[in-house]
């Protein structure tokens, strides 16, 4: 039972301790305020498209050069007919938000992405190890297929 359940929890305490230095406590790079942008609005119950008055201002006084130019749009949004819709998917956003339901806190948005990304290499090794249950050395390759994730610099 122990030989079964100690690879996947060693996978994710290297995930962690691997993750942790290299990391900005959110999603990395410019994407990192649309996601924490995204689950602060699913965790406040906020609508996730919203009216934008200087576009409706801008369509009143210049209508042609308001659709054509799409003045003042932030890169984590679109506009769309007058209304900011968010680019990105809101996976990572609904995740997040489940830290904050938990903590009550914003620190649970921080605190949910780095159990999402430490879990993952572990739940990388348990779906390759049942897939190649038949396989000789199963857990060799699932570990490879585990750290092959964690050495990829796009992941963090």
């Amino acid at each position: 039972m122990i030989k079964r359940i100690l690879p996947p929890i060693f996978i994710f305490i290297v995930s962690v301790a691997a993750i942790v230095p290299l990391m900005s406590f959110g999603a990395e790079g410019s994407d990192s305020p649309g996601y924490i942008w995204l689950a602060g609005r699913i965790s406040h119950n906020e609508p996730l498209i919203q009216n934008d008055s200087t576009y409706d201002i801008l369509l009143q006084v210049a209508p042609d050069e308001a659709r054509s130019l799409k003045i003042a749009e932030p890169k984590q949004q679109t506009l769309v007919d007058g209304k900011m819709v968010h680019n990105y998917p809101i996976g990572l956003s609904l995740l997040m938000s489940l830290g904050y339901l938990a903590t009550q806190s914003p620190l649970g948005w921080y605190v949910s992405y780095i159990l999402i990304v430490a879990l993952a290499p572990m739940l990388l090794y348990l779906v390759v190890k049942e897939l190649l249950h038949e396989v000789k050395y199963n857990s060799a390759m699932a570990t490879l297929a585990a750290l092959s994730l964690l050495t990829q610099t796009t992941y963090f």
